[in-house]
This record gives structure tokens, sequence and C-alpha cells, in this order.
């Protein structure tokens, strides 16, 4: 191992997209220029078929077959799996740049060493794109988050800051303040974000190294992993409980999340895109 870099594990959920999207998530974990140590693929559909990754050392997690599909779950039984002192998590759907472990990394072990820290996140690029017949056909791309520069709890609890795929964790803050919330099904990176920095530090290498994928002109799973209502509800939920913690002002409640996440990034940005290329949003 390179001393100047920590062992990190890459986590892949994959969740019964077509087979391009998790092979083009592997394919960026391969065109790493720093690979990890380990790759565990965990698999929330309990159909998958284990890719053959050569040299790459993957680990297959399938769902037990008792258990439904559920996005949390999913995580948590891989991080129970992690023995790395860093781990970084990879949505079948999206992609990094091809040094974001070897830059998360270095910088991670030079300059956020502090236990105090809990996390170190980078900047996302927003990548808008069709599936065609098992091909991936990009439209657009624009910056997401492109003045991140801190990290603060009271912004994080109006607008989830960054995408789940632009943070290198510490495995060790899991055991202190537990995994993803499994009796939500939405939103799970937004409130596991908003209880970790309720503890620790979150620090930011103000560069771009990780690509959040969307479909604003799909419909149905390969859009998303859940409806507007699951999310609708859940936003309610969370505000509801950050209220009751003091973490939101009384007048800041469920309308005014909603204006800040959902209306002002996701909705935004698929009726801009629908309209660009034609097609209703």
């Amino acid at each position: 191992m390179n001393l100047e870099r920590p062992d990190i594990t890459v986590v892949v959920r994959t969740s019964g997209r077509a087979r391009c999207y998790l092979d083009r998530a592997l394919a960026s974990i391969r065109a790493q220029t720093y690979w990890p140590a380990q790759v565990i693929i965990s698999d929330d559909t309990g159909t998958g078929v284990a890719p053959m990754e050569g040299e790459l050392p993957v680990a297959w997690l399938a769902r037990p077959p008792n258990e439904l599909p559920h996005r949390s779950k999913a995580l948590n039984r891989a991080i129970l799996q992690v023995v790395t002192p860093w781990v970084a998590f990879l949505d079948d759907d999206d992609t990094w740049a091809p040094c974001f472990l070897e830059q998360m990394g270095a910088a991670a072990a030079a300059r956020f060493s502090s236990h105090e820290i809990g996390a170190l996140c980078c900047r996302t690029e927003a990548h808008y794109e069709d599936e065609i017949e098992g091909r991936l056909v990009e439209l657009g791309q624009e910056p997401f988050n492109p003045n991140l520069v801190e990290i603060t709890l009271a912004r994080l609890v109006g607008q989830n800051l960054f995408t789940n795929n632009a943070v290198l964790w510490r495995r060790e803050i899991f055991a202190r303040v537990g995994g993803y919330r499994e009796d939500i099904q939405v939103l799970e990176d937004w409130e596991f974000n908003v209880r970790v920095c309720r503890r620790y530090s979150l620090a930011v290498l103000p560069q771009t190294l990780a690509h959040y994928h969307q479909r604003p002109r799909m419909t149905g799973r390969q859009e998303a992993n859940s409806s507007k209502h699951q999310h609708d509800a859940v936003l309610a939920q969370l505000a509801q409980e950050w209220r009751a913690a003091g973490l939101l002002p009384p007048d800041r409640g469920w309308p005014w999340l909603r204006n800040r996440w959902r209306e002002v990034r996701h909705h935004w940005a698929r009726r801009r895109f629908a309209k660009r290329w034609g097609r209703p949003s």
C-alpha cells in the first residue's frame, strides 16, 4: 500500500437497473489511478449474476431471500463487511473521475487526519442521460454544487449539499452513529449526513471528482428508486423530526424543505432538461 493514501473499500449498491449501469460503474472503478483495497457489490435484487472483474478485488453480497429490496439495508449489509479505515459509496448508475480515490485518499491522509472529521466531501457534476436499448446516451452536464467550500449543520438540514458518491467516510463513524435508517425508504443519505454532522465535522475538498447521473426524460425505476410521493412523505417526516430536535426553526418546516430540496434541484433540473430535448417534464 502507498503510505500516503489510506486503504479504501468501495461499496456499490445495485438495484435492478439494466446491466449497462453496473458495468459502467465497475469500469469507473477499474479506471481509477488508485485502486481500492476491496469492492463490495451489494445486490438489492437478489437475482443478479456476479461479474468477473479479473484483478479487481470484488466481493458479491446478495440480498437475503427472505428480505424485500431496501436501499438502506443494502448499504448496511455491505458496511458490516468493511474492514478498511475508509469507505466510499458508488450507486450502480453513478461514476467518478479517474482520480477520485487517489485525490480523496491522499487528502484524507495528509490534510484531514483528525478523528473529529467524519468524512471528506468533494464537488459533483450532474450528468443527464437516456438509456436506449441497453445503451447510455449522455444528453448534457452541469455543475451540481460548484460553490461547495464548507458544510455546516444549519445549511445541511435545509439542503443536502453533496451526493452520496462524493464522500470518503471513516468506517468507525458507522459504529458510533449507526448505519442508514431502515425505517425510511428514500433520502436515507441526507438523514445520515445530518446525523453525522451533529457529531463530526465534514471537510470539503473543493474539486469536482464525482458524477451524479440523472435521467430527466425517463420515468419509473430507471429514473430513480423512488416516487415523488415517497420523497414528499419522507421529507415531511424528516422536517418534523429535525424541527422537534431544534435543527429547524418553527417556521421552516416541510414547505421550506420541499422548496429548497426537490423544487430547486431535482424538479427544476427535470423541467429544464426535458424542455431542452422536447419532451414534457
